[in-house]
Formats: C-alpha cells, sequence, structure tokens
C-alpha cells in the first residue's frame, strides 16, 4: 500500500495540474491491489430506466481476459491500428417538440492502453455517444442516424443483438453516472454481483460470493460482506458508485467507457478509483475513455483530449498542447473557469472568468458556429457557417474561424 503524494496547489498548465486529486486529498493509501488476485466478474449494470438488465460475463483471473481476446464475434481484421474508431457519429432523438441533435458527427479513435478525455457541459453529448458504442441509445425516440464505431475493425452498428451482447462487458464495459439507475433496486448487493459468477462460470454460490466479496474489497468497500446482504438504498451514493466501478473494472474489458467514474466520491476515494483504473489500464492494456467535467481529473489521467459542445467536437489534442494553447474559445472559456489557489495568496486577486450566455437548445441549433452566441470572438462569419474542423497547430484540431485571434488573445 503506497501512501499518496501530497502537494498543494492547483497551478496553470497541464504538466504542473498532473497530481490534482492528490493536492486536493491530501495524504491517503493508493489501495493497490495485486492485480492477479483479482477476479474477474463485469459489469453491466443491471437495472436501468427503460432498459432490461445488461448482459454480464465473467472469467476466473486476468489470465483468462488475456486467453480470450481474440474472441470478438470472431470477425475482427488483424491489420488494424486502431482499437477502437467513432466516425462521423450521428444520434438523433424525435420528440414531439422536434428532433434532438444529440450527437452532430462526433469522431474519435481510441489505440490500446491510452486514455482519452471527453469534456464539455452537461447535455453536449458526451453519454449519449458512449451509450451509442454499447448500442445502448433507447429505440424509439433514439436512433444512429449516421455513422460508424468500429471495434478492433468489425462495426458494431451492424451486429445482431445477440452478437452485441457478447461485445458488452466483454470487450467493453462501462461505470455509468448514476448507480442508482443502474443496480436493481429489489436484490441484494451480493445477489447482483454474484449472478455473473454463477451464469457464467457456473459457480456454486459459496465460490460466487467469495469473489463478490473481494471484488468489493478491491474498491475499497469496507465490510464487504456485510454490504453483500445490502441493497443499493442502503448505501450511499459513493458505495453505490464504487459497486458500479467494481463490476465494470472486474472484467479487464479491452474498452473502458467512465462516465463521470468517481461521481460523490469524496477526493480520497476519487484518487484510489482513479489510481486503480490506471493500474489496470497498465496490466491488461485496457483503453479508456474518460467522460468528466474536470479538467483536472483529465490533467492527471488523460493523454488526448476531445472537447465537445452542443453535440459536436469542436476541439481535440494532446493534454499539454491543449492546456498550453487552446485552439477554440469554448476550450478558453473552461480553462478560465478554474480557480488558482496562487492567485488566490496576492493582494489582487484574479475574478474568476464565465462563459456568458447558456447551451443553446440541441432541437434549435443556431446557424453557423453554435458557440457563436456565446463567443466574444463572433463575427458575421461564425454565425453564417459552420467552421469546419481543421488541424491549427501539429496534431491539435479545432473548429473555429478565428483561432488567431483566440491564440492571440491568450498570448
Amino acid at each position: 500500500r503506497a501512501p499518496m503524494r501530497a502537494q498543494s496547489a492547483f497551478p496553470d498548465g497541464a504538466d504542473s495540474m498532473r497530481g490534482t486529486l492528490r493536492q486536493r486529498a491530501g495524504q491517503g493509501n493508493a489501495g493497490e491491489a495485486d492485480p492477479g488476485a483479482i477476479p474477474l466478474a463485469v459489469m453491466a449494470g443491471g437495472f436501468r430506466s427503460g432498459m432490461p438488465p445488461l448482459p454480464v460475463i465473467a472469467g476466473a483471473g486476468f489470465g483468462i481476459v488475456r486467453a480470450v481476446r481474440g474472441n470478438l464475434v470472431h470477425r475482427r481484421r488483424d491489420d488494424v491500428r486502431e482499437l477502437l474508431e467513432v466516425d462521423d457519429l450521428h444520434v438523433r432523438f424525435h420528440l414531439r417538440s422536434g428532433t434532438v441533435r444529440a450527437v452532430d458527427g462526433v469522431s474519435y479513435t481510441l489505440r490500446a492502453g491510452e486514455t482519452l478525455g471527453v469534456v464539455g457541459e452537461s447535455g453536449c453529448g458526451k453519454s449519449v455517444a458512449a451509450l451509442s458504442i454499447l448500442g445502448l441509445v433507447p429505440t424509439p425516440p433514439g436512433s444512429v442516424a449516421a455513422g460508424g464505431i468500429r471495434l478492433e475493425g468489425i462495426d458494431l452498428l451492424t451486429l445482431s443483438e445477440p452478437e452485441m451482447q457478447r461485445v458488452r462487458g466483454k470487450d467493453v464495459s462501462m461505470i455509468f453516472q448514476e448507480p442508482m439507475t443502474s443496480l436493481n433496486p429489489v436484490l441484494t448487493i451480493g445477489r447482483q454481483i454474484g449472478e455473473a459468477f454463477i451464469l457464467h462460470e457456473r459457480l456454486g454460490r459459496r465460490d460466487a460470493w467469495d469473489r463478490s466479496v473481494e471484488m468489493l474489497r478491491v474498491v475499497h468497500i469496507p465490510e464487504a460482506e456485510r454490504r453483500m446482504r445490502e441493497y443499493p438504498h442502503q448505501l450511499s451514493g459513493g458505495m453505490r458508485q464504487r459497486v458500479m466501478i467494481a463490476m465494470a473494472l472486474a472484467c479487464g474489458p479491452k474498452v473502458l467507457l467512465a462516465d463521470e467514474p468517481t461521481t460523490a466520491l469524496d477526493v480520497t476515494i476519487q484518487a484510489q478509483i482513479l489510481d486503480l483504473m490506471t493500474e489496470l489500464r497498465g496490466k491488461l492494456g485496457t483503453a479508456v475513455v474518460l467522460i468528466t467535467h474536470d479538467m483536472g481529473i483529465i490533467a492527471e489521467n488523460a493523454e488526448r483530449v476531445v472537447v465537445m459542445y452542443a453535440g459536436r467536437k469542436v476541439e481535440e489534442a494532446a493534454v499539454g498542447e491543449l492546456f498550453a494553447n487552446p485552439c477554440h474559445p469554448y476550450t478558453v472559456g473552461l480553462l478560465g473557469s478554474i480557480p488558482r489557489i496562487e492567485a488566490e495568496r496576492g493582494d489582487d486577486r484574479m475574478r474568476l472568468s464565465e462563459i456568458r450566455g447558456i447551451v443553446p437548445t440541441l432541437s434549435d441549433l443556431p446557424g453557423g458556429c453554435a458557440f457563436a452566441p456565446r463567443c466574444p470572438h463572433a463575427t458575421s462569419e461564425c454565425r453564417e457557417a459552420r467552421p469546419p474542423l481543421a488541424e491549427k497547430r501539429p496534431g491539435h484540431w479545432a473548429a473555429c474561424w478565428h483561432t488567431d485571434r483566440v491564440l492571440g488573445a491568450g498570448a
């Protein structure tokens, strides 16, 4: 059990922001676990409003995960470099009030072992894009209108539901943002976790119980055996989230979709959970799509960042490059809203910058750039034509007509 480093600032720049959670948490235990002793379970979150329980798959250990990695629907291409490719994805929700363009032409790629951060305000389409990867967009009213989602070269949008059930949990797993709606309220925690071992490993009830208890201990839930007998409503929000995290991480998936994985957790547990995810990624080469509002978590854990606004990708870059040279005014606004401790130490306190206005309704987006009504650099060109996503700097893409002004203002 290694002690976490204690630091004291929340300064500018990606490099100096790394370790942010540890800075906030102070001293604590990382709670490192022997990955070889972690049993496989999976996630899949069972009870979600309006959806049937998701399938669960289990194995006997991380060695089994390595052994079954080539079993994705028996149709894998060997020449694929990218593990996950989301290509020009469009997701629509057809409501009486109109058609909501929840995801509007979003593309990104993910390599094995990489962590991709996805950031943006609530309602920008981050979670809907992740649900689309697992085929969990409720239909109706939702539908994937266009685009492709390829996992190791296999287009997931072309798979049947039985084939997708073989992918969920084994190849792609997800930590849902709302554990209370993802856990069955009328079943005990032990039954929900143990069911995976009983059904898919043919374990007896005692063995399934022991493996489930071990998984709860991995995510540092105290009195694990007692919690096994409790129902979701008897646990705190943080404990419910840790149950979901245990179910997701236990499988050792190739891709982990982490939708606000530290929601409702205190900062010390946040650091421990993120350390656990990092350990899993290092041992198994698991790739992570980390969805969050917290730029500190992005700086701590991600290699690349995708910034989304109003269902669209507006910027993408490596973490260090994006923090040092944001090319889109929305990204500048996000970074400018972060409190700086060093600014509080002097006599002249800096006022936090704000992004004026509100997020537009996705069923009635303005013409041109969706951010134009809130942008300090907007011109008539911005209001009339949607800017294309273009490479503004090496490896740095942004959708803005006036990147030179944005960079100049930040200089």
